[in-house]
């Protein structure tokens, strides 16, 4: 599986979304986006995998 993340303008500021073809997806603000994305990817990661 493949975690696709994806910049967008929002209404005010840019933000990021990653999203897993599993349905997981997770919408952040910009200056959020370095600090979380990874973590929250890497666990996601792992419990796909489990899952599966």
């Amino acid at each position: 599986m493949k975690i696709h993340i994806y910049g967008y303008r929002g209404i005010r500021h840019w933000r990021y979304r990653a999203v897993c073809p599993c349905g997981w997806s997770l919408d952040t603000h910009a200056d959020a986006a370095v600090p979380l994305l990874p973590l929250s990817i890497r666990n996601h990661r792992h419990t796909c995998r489990k899952c599966t």
